[in-house]
């Protein structure tokens, strides 16, 4: 499913999406796009999205067996209520930075449950259970990046850890990598430095 930039409105819902490169493929600004009640399954990119997108909402679906299952990259975002079991990355986040929510989602028996890149997002009331790895949480800028590297954190409350048997804040643990642009003799990006950091559910269910 392609759906061309500057296009409003959009619901797909009730459709088996499977065995595809990109099973649903949104471009620029689009707006008011709803992605609900599919089974999206065995695809390279069960769905990923260009900049520059509001309002996107994914909700009761059931993805599985892709290699990613989710690539967002939007602002104005709620993903909810999906099933998100057995891919290589369930959910991959990039470049949002207002009002993106992940919630109540089910994260099972993926290699990696949910990936958060350059991003700002609320992650919360989720359960992770039987993931290789239930978050991957590595960020890579550049030198003029540095000092936002504050406000690309994430906020966890209240999920579920299979691996976190208390109430005391979860720990979840990522690294920054910090590199330089080299344009000569072709354009480069060299890693210079790496750090660990560390992000935390303060309220785990």
């Amino acid at each position: 499913v392609f759906i061309f930039q500057q296009i409003t409105n959009i619901h797909i819902y009730d459709v088996i999406i499977q065995e595809n490169y990109y099973g649903v493929s949104v471009e620029f600004e689009c707006s008011d796009v709803y992605i609900y009640d599919n089974i999206i399954t065995r695809n390279y990119q069960g769905f990923e999205n260009a900049p520059g997108n509001y309002n996107l909402e994914i909700f009761n679906n059931t993805i599985s067996q892709n290699d990613e299952g989710l690539y967002v990259y939007s602002n104005d975002c709620h993903v909810h209520h999906n099933l998100v079991v057995n891919n290589t990355v369930g959910i991959q986040l990039y470049g949002g930075k207002s009002n993106v929510i992940i919630a109540q989602n089910h994260f099972q028996d993926n290699t990696i449950g949910i990936q958060p890149l350059i991003t700002r997002a609320t992650i919360q009331e989720n359960n992770f259970i039987g993931n290789e790895k239930h978050v991957d949480l590595y960020k890579a800028v550049t030198v003029l990046l540095l000092p936002f590297v504050v406000y690309f954190r994430q906020r966890w409350l209240n999920n579920f850890w299979d691996d976190w048997n208390s109430t005391l804040p979860r720990p979840i643990h990522g690294e920054w990598g910090l590199f330089i642009i080299i344009r000569y003799p072709k354009l480069n990006e060299i890693q210079i430095a790496s750090f660990p950091y560390t992000e935390y559910d303060w309220y785990p269910a």
